[in-house]
């Protein structure tokens, strides 16, 4: 890592990608977003992150020797190419769920990981969610004993 905080990379900034960089920035210092789509999406950013690179191409984050590690909110069929490509950059890699396509393609991912001695993560949880960080605020005072939940 280039310092106490570790730099996060953000690959896709559409709904999930937003939700995904709220709650990165709160415990790590965003250096870039990698975005290809809408034009309002590239606006957002630039209102969100001021100053922050954004770009179109992934390697200026992959090649960007600050970056400690890349997140990954993109369209599911490019999750396991972008991640390999991160994780041979030598940078720790999220990736939204689902990880791949494919067992084989999670299999090579984490078998790159551990090669290089990097962190490998996967977005199945919703703890980073604000819907939860709600939850544990409203109950913080009157815990839950059992809860049911749809989620749609």
């Amino acid at each position: 890592m280039s310092s106490d905080v570790m730099t996060v990379g953000v690959v896709g900034a559409g709904r999930w990608g937003r939700q995904l960089a709220a709650a990165l920035e709160r415990h790590f210092d965003i250096r870039g977003f990698c975005h290809l789509g809408r034009t309002e999406t590239r606006t957002w950013i630039e209102g969100e992150f001021p100053g922050i690179t954004v770009t179109d191409r992934l390697s200026d984050l992959l090649e960007d020797e600050h970056v400690d590690a890349i997140a990954i909110a993109t369209p599911i069929v490019t999750h396991a190419r972008i991640a390999a490509l991160a994780l041979s950059a030598g940078k720790h890699t999220f990736v939204e769920k689902p990880l791949a396509t494919t067992t084989e393609d999670c299999q090579g991912l984490v078998e790159a990981a551990r090669r290089r001695g990097l962190a490998l993560f996967t977005g199945h949880v919703f703890l980073y969610d604000p819907v939860f960080d709600e939850l544990r605020r409203i109950t913080r005072a009157d815990p839950i004993a059992k809860m049911n939940t749809n989620w749609h």
